[in-house]
């Protein structure tokens, strides 16, 4: 049960990493120095889907722990949300330190 979650919230966010990639290459390269206040909706929904996405790595992560420690058997759904999980936590760890 915890592990058909956790697969369901690597879904929910590769879809909302697709949608917020489309955002970021439809935008106007604009260079700011300093802290700005969030003016534009296009920023707020961009902020909005950001936080959704770190929620459904988190709650990917918790369901995954609760599949382990509840011992359910490990099929192609538990090690699917594994690999996806890790993957996606590398690549936005990499993502945020280079930018």
């Amino acid at each position: 049960m915890y592990k058909n979650w956790s697969l369901r919230f690597l879904i929910y966010k590769i879809i909302i990493e697709v949608y917020l990639g489309i955002i970021y290459f439809n935008q106007p390269v604009v260079f700011n120095i300093g802290i700005e206040k969030i003016e534009e909706p296009q920023n707020l929904s961009i902020l909005i889907f950001k936080l959704l996405s770190i929620l459904f790595s988190i709650l990917g992560i918790v369901f995954l722990t609760l599949s382990v420690i509840k011992k359910e058997e490990k099929d192609w759904k538990f090690y699917t949300s594994l690999i996806g999980q890790s993957v996606l936590i590398i690549f936005s760890i990499v993502m945020y330190a280079i930018s």
